[in-house]
């Protein structure tokens, strides 16, 4: 853990709390850090002297199937939103790991599940309600602020507001999906390299695949996986 402290730390309540965070912040002349999940290697969300907003309880979901959208809170975690939606026949490309909450997740790009065919999730972001630096509540569209809007789609922790709901555009579930996994011993990696060239030259964009080193003498030191989603089981 990063042995950083910050001033103060607030859980919110809800998107009111956050303005009025921001509010005291300007006010007193403290920076602000956010965490949504806390899933962050290098603690991002801790920055000494820094009001920290945890947005743990900002973790709503509303899904309008008919329309194709969700609209979720940045605490929301993977697995939740898969849950919602599977039942619907829908899906977003939602991160590897579960436990991971969108907030960070989407505005650090959003590198997900079946990402060949669905593209990077921060593509599917249509809206933002956000916090800016003035303490405004606000909805940012690709028409209202576009420039905001991009820069939404990358930022990460520099980005200039607290986003305290997203919405988002969903696709159509695969209904199927096919896993295997082939373990090598280390020393056939240069030959497994040669493999590999002309696999991915040769792979359908809803393959997924996946390199996976472990501890000398393990058993399974190399690990090729692949991850194919489909219509139905022939095409997976």
């Amino acid at each position: 853990m990063p042995d950083r402290r910050p001033a103060a730390i607030l859980r919110v309540a809800d998107a009111a709390d956050v303005a009025a965070a921001v509010r005291f912040a300007r006010a007193e002349g403290l920076r602000i850090s956010v965490r949504s999940g806390g899933h962050s290697w290098c603690g991002v969300a801790l920055r000494d002297g820094a009001l920290a907003l945890d947005l743990r309880a900002l973790e709503a979901i509303e899904v309008d199937a008919a329309a194709r959208l969700a609209r979720v809170g940045p605490a929301v975690e993977n697995a939740r939103l898969v849950e919602a939606l599977s039942p619907l026949g829908l899906a977003f490309p939602v991160g590897h790991c579960p436990s991971v909450a969108l907030g960070g997740y989407l505005l650090s790009g959003g590198f997900g599940w079946n990402g060949g065919v669905l593209g990077p999730a921060c593509a599917r972001v249509r809206a933002l309600e956000l916090v800016d630096a003035q303490g405004e509540l606000r909805r940012v569209d690709g028409a209202s602020d576009p420039e905001l809007l991009w820069a939404a789609r990358g930022a990460g922790a520099g980005f200039f507001g607290v986003v305290t709901r997203f919405e988002l555009e969903l696709a159509e579930l695969p209904r199927a999906i096919r896993v295997q996994a082939l373990a090598f011993p280390r020393e056939e990696a240069r030959a497994l390299a040669g493999e590999l060239d002309p696999l991915l030259a040769r792979r359908g964009a809803a393959l997924e695949l996946t390199l996976l080193a472990f501890p000398s003498g393990s058993g399974r030191e190399l690990e090729l996986m692949g991850v194919a989603f489909g219509r139905d089981e022939g095409e997976a």
